[in-house]
């Protein structure tokens, strides 16, 4: 089974940066949202999704990483 990491694509931080649990990044709208998990891709052809939480929010919202400017790369060095 493929290990993932989450990484920046535009907008948030630099590009290629990793992005994990407790990041704040702001999405599509500029919204700054907290990421509090991860649901990496599935199979191959998914994007996979992130959960945020919105600053000052308890609840978790979903999205595909794309709303937050991020992909998810297989971690070639991760330990299997």
């Amino acid at each position: 089974m493929a290990k993932w990491k989450l990484i920046a694509v535009h907008g948030n931080k630099t590009p290629g940066a990793e992005l994990k649990p407790g990041d704040k990044v702001k999405d599509f709208r500029g919204d700054e949202v907290e990421i509090v998990r991860l649901y990496p891709p599935h199979k191959p052809s998914s994007s996979g999704k992130v959960g945020v939480k919105e600053t000052g929010s308890e609840f978790e919202r979903t999205f595909f990483v794309t709303v937050i400017g991020a992909k998810f790369v297989e971690d070639n060095n991760a330990k299997r």
